[in-house]
């Protein structure tokens, strides 16, 4: 049964390369909306990373998949500085608590907001999650959602568009 599982989160992994290799012709403009950095400050969604290429990840608090992809993220050889920005569905306070389960605080490879009155859910159409989008020059390239409790299978394309 095991080797089913990895089997599946090895063909979901390619299946989500692929998409993303394709998808560069179907980009579409980061939707509207704003959400709450871990300081406080209303952001848009076009501004919450600095840099050109970056992961956008939306979780929800209770979500045991999300809680181990993040915790993947934290370990994977991710480069620090605005690459993987997570949006925790709820308020502030799920989000700082969120932040402290997994880190956040102290060193992550993670900026953290939170989507208060899910209005990022909304604009991004998550409908499960964990739900990821690789963005480029302000744009979604591709996106996937519902990632399997083990995030294995999506560690090369999440390794890769956030390498340098």
């Amino acid at each position: 049964m095991h080797i089913r599982v990895r089997r599946l989160a090895l063909i979901v992994g390619l299946a989500v390369s692929i998409a993303a290799s394709v998808g560069a012709s179907e980009a579409q403009p980061i939707p509207a909306f704003s959400v709450v950095s871990i300081s406080g400050s209303n952001v848009s969604g076009s501004q919450l990373s600095p840099a050109a290429r970056w992961l956008l990840i939306y979780v929800s608090p209770g979500c045991i998949p999300c809680d181990r992809l993040v915790a993947a993220i934290d370990e994977w050889q991710i480069p620090a500085g605005d690459r993987v920005v997570l949006v925790v569905g709820g308020s502030e306070d799920a989000m700082h608590a969120y932040a402290g389960a997994h880190g956040g605080a102290t060193g992550s490879r993670i900026t953290w907001f939170a989507d208060p009155d899910h209005s990022a859910a909304r604009a991004l159409k998550v409908e499960h999650t964990p739900a990821i989008a690789g963005i480029e020059h302000g744009a979604v390239q591709w996106s996937v959602a519902g990632v399997l409790n083990d995030p294995s299978g999506v560690k090369p394309l999440i390794v890769r568009w956030t390498a340098d």
